[in-house]
C-alpha cells in the first residue's frame, strides 16, 4: 500500500505493494461531474482526447514548468511586474528538492478529497497514478497546459514529494500529499511548481476555496498555505 493511500484508508480499494514493475495495474480515481445541470461532462460528452504516454515520455517536467512560469505568471515586458512572485523573479527558481520523510503519512477522511454525490469511480490501467491524465485524455487544463504535460508534472512530484493523483474534475484535479512540508520556507519552491503548471491557484476570483482566495494572490501566500496541507485541489479557469 502506497503512502497516499495510507493518507485516505477508505480510498486504498487496491494494493500494489504485489505489482510487478512495468506492468500495468488497475488505478481508482474519483472523477467529479460539472455539476448537477451537466452531470456528464466530461467524462459522457466526448470532451476526452487520449494522449500516447510516448509524448509523456519526450517531456522535461522542468521545461513545461520553466514554460508555464513563462507564459502565464511574467507579463510582457523588458521589465515586467514580478511582485507576486516574491521571492523569485522573472525566471523559474527551478526543481524543488525531494520532499520525503519517515513515519506516518497526514491523514484525511475520503469525503475530504470529493462530495460523493457528484462524484463517479473510475478504474484505469497504467503504471502509476500521474499517467491517467495522459491515457484518458483529461483536457481540464487545456487553456494552459495539454495533458501529456500535465501528466509529465505529476510524475516529477510523484517521484519527488510522494503526491498522487486521487480525483479529477471538469476543470480540477486532486492531489493526496502524504508528507506536506512543514514550512514556509519548505513550501515555496513547491509554491513555484504549482502556479507555474495552474497559474489559476493565484487567482483570488477563483473557487472560495481554492488556493487563490487564500494565498492572496501571491507565491510567498501560497506557500504559507501549503503548510502541513495534506491535499492540494487545483482549479483552471
Amino acid at each position: 500500500m502506497t503512502r497516499a493511500q495510507q493518507l485516505v484508508p477508505e480510498a486504498a480499494s487496491y494494493d500494489d505493494s504485489h505489482a510487478v514493475p512495468g506492468h500495468r495495474a488497475v488505478e481508482p480515481m474519483l472523477l467529479a461531474e460539472l455539476g448537477a445541470d451537466h452531470h456528464h461532462r466530461p467524462w459522457d460528452s466526448g470532451e476526452l482526447d487520449p494522449v500516447p504516454l510516448g509524448r509523456v515520455d519526450t517531456l522535461h517536467p522542468a521545461a513545461v514548468l520553466a514554460d508555464g512560469w513563462a507564459d502565464s505568471l511574467v507579463p510582457l515586458g523588458d521589465d515586467p511586474y514580478v511582485e507576486h512572485l516574491r521571492p523569485f523573479g522573472a525566471v523559474f527558481p527551478g526543481l524543488a528538492p525531494p520532499l520525503r520523510r519517515a513515519g506516518l503519512p497526514a491523514s484525511v477522511t475520503a469525503d475530504a478529497v470529493e462530495p460523493r454525490e457528484l462524484t463517479r469511480l473510475g478504474l484505469v490501467r497504467c503504471r502509476r497514478p500521474a499517467d491517467v491524465v495522459a491515457l484518458i485524455g483529461w483536457r481540464g487544463a487545456i487553456n494552459r497546459r495539454s495533458a501529456e504535460e500535465v501528466s509529465a508534472v505529476l510524475r516529477s512530484w510523484e517521484d519527488r514529494f510522494g503526491v498522487v493523483l486521487a480525483a479529477l474534475g471538469f476543470a480540477t484535479l486532486t492531489l493526496l500529499v502524504p508528507d506536506p512540508p512543514a514550512d514556509a520556507c519548505e513550501a515555496l519552491p513547491l509554491a513555484a511548481e504549482l502556479a507555474a503548471l495552474c497559474p489559476d491557484v493565484l487567482s483570488e476570483d477563483g473557487p472560495v476555496d481554492g488556493f487563490g482566495y487564500l494565498s492572496g494572490g501571491t507565491i510567498a501566500g501560497l506557500a504559507r498555505v501549503l503548510v502541513d496541507r495534506p491535499i492540494w485541489r487545483l482549479w483552471w479557469d
